[in-house]
């Protein structure tokens, strides 16, 4: 598939299309559905939207779809820390504004929809210059809708695993958070 567009990077056809939101300019995309059946919905929140889009992939929304089917759910909603479209999280550190306008509306509607919430960012060290303690304004966005958090696996520090690499505990462990 030929790459275009801000997020430009390694995609195919997705197999389960869903809608996505993005921002009148198309530079943020503040949700993205992955819809592949009946069962229950997982929200993932992770680092930032790469190169997938409603109707195409990318790695880590693949590695998501497979993670839902493993463990019995039929969508998938996915918002970010960062709604900026950009397979390079360093390029973040370049941008005015790389959490996006309405990025915190939309994590608090994902937290509202979905059964169950996964947080899923990675690493620390990775979250760009300036915005070190953005998970913790996430973190309490999403827990206003009363819902407990959970993570793939508790990476060093209780740092919340990106499912980049398909290792996670089943079930999936509620998140212990980091101090």
């Amino acid at each position: 598939m030929p790459s275009d567009g801000p997020a430009a990077g390694r995609r195919w056809r997705t197999r389960h299309p869903g809608p996505a939101v993005y921002s009148p300019c198309q530079q943020y995309r503040y949700r993205l559905e992955r819809i592949m059946g009946p069962g229950p919905t997982l929200g993932i929140v992770m680092m930032n939207p790469s190169a997938a889009t409603e109707d195409c992939d990318d790695q880590t929304i693949g590695s998501v779809q497979t993670l839902c089917a493993r463990l019995g759910f039929g969508k998938a909603v996915i918002g970010n820390l960062f709604a900026w479209r950009t397979p390079d999280v360093a390029e973040l550190t370049r941008i005015a504004d790389p959490i996006g306008p309405q990025n915190d509306a939309h994590l608090a509607a994902i937290a509202r929809d979905c059964d169950r919430i996964v947080v899923a960012w990675g690493a620390p060290g990775k979250l760009p210059r300036g915005h070190e303690n953005r998970w913790r304004a996430v973190v309490g966005i999403l827990d206003r809708a009363g819902k407990p958090l959970h993570c793939l696996k508790h990476l060093k520090g209780d740092h919340p695993r990106h499912p980049q690499i398909l290792i996670h505990e089943t079930p999936l462990p509620l998140w212990r958070r980091p101090a």
